[in-house]
């Protein structure tokens, strides 16, 4: 079974995208696709749990980090942040369908981020 670790985020700014309920979409999503859970990570404002999820991902702790969007993991750094995860083979699966497995989406992902971009 593929060993995962959630990843959620909540912009103070924002309303909406509740850490909780990213959390419980990424639960029955691991659930419908047969993941283990190994780890959860969830930051409001800042970015302390994203720091340990990559700090986690080095050391092997799971091989895939799931969440429910890309830009989730960042907006303006959103592709440094997949790359760092790729380099320490780790992929990632969004709720909302996208996953990286397939590094020619990458490209895709970075067009996500400068939309995001201009989105702010």
């Amino acid at each position: 079974m593929e060993q995962v670790a959630i990843y959620a985020y909540k912009n103070v700014l924002t309303t909406g995208f509740e850490v909780q309920t990213q959390i419980d979409e990424c639960t029955r999503y691991a659930k419908q696709k047969g993941l283990e859970i190994v780890g959860v990570y969830a930051d409001i404002g800042t970015r302390q749990q994203r720091t340990k999820l990559l700090r986690a991902s080095r050391q092997g702790k799971f091989s895939c980090v799931l969440t429910k969007s890309p830009d989730r993991l960042g907006r303006c750094d959103c592709i440094r942040i997949l790359e760092k995860l790729h380099r320490n083979g780790i992929a990632v699966y969004c709720t909302d369908g996208t996953d990286t497995k397939d590094v020619g989406r990458l490209l895709d992902l970075f067009n996500v981020g400068e939309f995001s971009k201009k989105e702010k």
